[in-house]
């Protein structure tokens, strides 16, 4: 139409030419232009929400739809099917349906981990005007040791902390370690950069995170709260032992130089993870090592706490705890670290997965203990 409007003023003429899109019989019905609303009226075609958060177990979710235009659903032009790997699945969707102004979507129950997130789209006949719906489901994590992408995070989450956990214990001389041992320098406080057992903590810590920040990274931000717990742990860890240290939360070459940041700043950041931790998981126990209970959260976030010496803040996450009434201590050691602990709040199953410096050097009960009720007490 523009093109006629246009070479009709360079012959001097001014001619008005009707939307040229009226005249097409979009859907087949016999009428043309009856598919694309009043003319007159300016349109509209939106979804009343833009995302559906779908839990694991599936469902159906009616979302209203506002146009006063006809409209249909369907794959537009550059739309793609998302390719799934060994991490990232797609959500399965068995049915949508338009009813009145509703698009009614049936999703089935998943058992991944990690899912894509999926777009439904409507759009009106001639496509000018389009809206798309977000649906985002929240993955299982129940059986999470036999995901072999998880199952390598816990276990560099076991080396890691296994070396920070006998670091701590021996340098605080709570336990002994022979004069002959490669430990002995950190129970006698003579370290130093070229100790190799200082290494070893510093880099397997910098592993794990690297590794957490690689599969945040692949699987996208709706992914980010599962590995806030580790990857808090793993910076308290190192800013107790090393104070300012590097923070990233992306993934980390091994030439890049990076520098220090002031412990404050990763604890602002860390605190700002475990609150929204504390607001989207359950309040009940949880055996996951990702999707963690509230309490987990509240626990770290107390440690960080007294760190920067807010007792009073870390003393109203600690009752939250307390007044859960999910843990007890127990009768002694031993027990604490059995399959029949109860003050056990967050920790890595030594049946499971290989800590062996802790379990050599330290305690050789069934968990490596990254937080117990003990503490919280």
């Amino acid at each position: 139409a523009d093109n006629i409007v246009n070479r009709y003023k360079e012959l001097g003429k001014k001619i008005l030419v009707p939307d040229l899109k009226y005249f097409i019989d979009w859907d087949g019905d016999g009428i043309a232009g009856n598919e694309l609303g009043d003319p007159n009226i300016e349109k509209q075609l939106f979804f009343e929400v833009d995302t559906v958060y779908v839990p694991k177990e599936g469902g159906e979710f009616r979302v209203r739809i506002h146009s006063n235009v006809p409209y249909r659903m369907g794959k537009t032009d550059d739309s793609v099917d998302i390719p799934t790997d060994n991490i990232l699945k797609n959500i399965q969707i068995s049915d949508t349906t338009l009813v009145d102004n509703e698009l009614v979507i049936k999703i089935d129950p998943t058992s991944e981990p990690f899912l894509n997130k999926n777009i439904i789209s409507v759009f009106t006949h001639d496509k000018s005007l389009r809206s798309d719906l977000i649906i985002v489901q929240e993955g299982d994590f129940s059986n999470e040791i036999q995901n072999e992408v998880l199952k390598n995070i816990i276990q560099k989450a076991a080396t890691a902390f296994g070396y920070s956990h006998t670091f701590e214990g021996f340098y605080s001389n709570c336990y002994e370690v022979s004069s002959s041992d490669f430990w002995f320098n950190i129970s006698s406080h003579n370290i130093s950069a070229g100790n190799g057992k200082v290494d070893d903590t510093w880099a397997n810590l910098y592993f794990l995170n690297n590794d957490i920040n690689y599969l945040q990274e692949y699987t996208g931000n709706t992914s980010a709260k599962y590995f806030n717990t580790l990857q808090t742990l793993l910076y308290y860890h190192l800013t107790v032992l090393w104070g300012a240290v590097i923070y990233s939360e992306a993934p980390i070459a091994l030439d890049d130089y990076l520098p220090q940041t002031p412990v404050d700043e990763i604890y602002t950041n860390l605190q700002k993870k475990l609150t929204k931790c504390i607001e989207e998981f359950p309040e009940e126990k949880s055996t996951s090592f990702f999707k963690v209970s509230k309490n987990v959260s509240r626990a770290l976030l107390a440690k960080i706490l007294i760190h920067q010496k807010k007792y009073a803040e870390a003393k109203e996450q600690l009752e939250h705890i307390i007044s859960s009434g999910h843990y007890e201590l127990n009768n002694n050691r031993e027990e604490a670290l059995s399959s029949g602990s109860t003050e056990m709040i967050y920790a890595i199953n030594t049946n499971d997965f290989d800590t062996h410096n802790y379990s050599q050097y330290i305690e050789s009960g069934q968990y490596l203990p990254l937080i117990q009720y003990s503490e919280v007490l």
